[in-house]
């Protein structure tokens, strides 16, 4: 269920409903909105949460910022205290002005259609930016949080990723499971015209300006058999190249067998090991990173795969 979208209306009706929407709630009077009136600024429930995830974004921006003074210890234990009692301080006392709220009510918006509209392409374009190299599951599901419409796909992509045990992901590496995900729940995405009709009752929304063709499906989002041939690229080129990293080379022979015996047929498991392994540093993180694993050391595949671990950091 993929749209392709027309950016430049998408934008123009998110700036015009935003202006709408503040005109109603602000008037002429009112200057501040509160953090406690947001969750029911808006009749719809995503909007309102997509300011919220904006908002907090640029309070983790701010606070970076702070951070970066040469003249203070930041990671002293009582300075993490104080900062924690000053950030739950401050997330309780949210005043934004009308100007800069209307700012990110446009993109809440603009957010909003795209998720219902372009559900893949929404997830790819704004969670997996092309400047990132690594995501963190703790970054996952903080962005998580925030969904209120398609959430089941988001959430399956997100479990699928905790069942590894794995701290962070390069973003090459699960873009195959969101793929996976998206197929999943191709026919059970939520329906986008409620979405529709829930804006138009704000301002009026022509669907044709925003959606190329509502019949015709994005060639943007993948297919099944780009899925498979995805996959099958990532076996033929599955030994890591990096700057500075000597690679843990792999026939073939034991790419099959260490699929099988060692990762249980999850070819997404082994890439995301393999690729740790890769920059472990020494033989000890090496090893820990792999204890999730729970290997049987008699095994002749777990025999073998451990002494290329201790062939490269030897």
């Amino acid at each position: 269920m993929e749209n392709k979208l027309v950016s430049a209306e998408l934008e123009s009706y998110a700036r015009n409903c935003a202006r709408k929407l503040c005109l109603d709630y602000f008037g002429d009077t009112k200057i501040h909105i509160k953090g406690e009136e947001i969750l029911n600024f808006s009749s719809i429930k995503q909007v309102n949460y997509f300011i919220l995830k904006i908002i907090f974004q640029k309070w983790k921006e701010e606070m970076s910022l702070v951070k970066k003074s040469s003249f203070f210890n930041y990671e002293h234990p009582d300075v993490i205290s104080a900062m924690d009692i000053f950030s739950n301080s401050l997330s309780n006392h949210i005043l934004i002005k009308r100007d800069i709220f209307e700012t990110f009510l446009s993109k809440s918006i603009e957010e909003t259609l795209y998720l219902s509209l372009s559900p893949y392409n929404y997830f790819k374009n704004y969670f997996f930016v092309s400047d990132v190299q690594k995501v963190t599951m703790s970054e996952l599901k903080e962005k998580q949080k925030y969904l209120k419409i398609n959430f089941s796909f988001f959430e399956e992509f997100v479990q699928k990723l905790e069942s590894y045990k794995i701290y962070s992901f390069f973003v090459s590496d699960i873009m195959g499971h969101l793929q996976e995900s998206y197929y999943n729940h191709n026919s059970n995405f939520d329906d986008f015209d409620n979405i529709i009709q829930d804006f138009s009752k704000i301002l009026f929304l022509d669907l044709s300006k925003i959606v190329t063709d509502p019949k015709k499906k994005d060639t943007s989002a993948p297919t099944p058999l780009e899925i498979f041939e995805n996959e099958k690229q990532e076996t033929q080129n599955f030994v890591l190249q990096s700057n500075n990293i000597t690679p843990i080379k792999l026939s073939l022979n034991q790419k099959i067998m260490f699929l099988k015996e060692i990762f249980k047929n999850d070819l997404g498991l082994m890439n995301n090991t393999m690729a740790r392994l890769e920059s472990a540093g020494n033989r000890e993180n090496a090893m820990n990173l792999i204890n999730y694993l729970a290997l049987n050391n008699e095994n002749e595949s777990v025999i073998e795969f451990l002494e290329l671990i201790e062939a490269k950091y030897k």
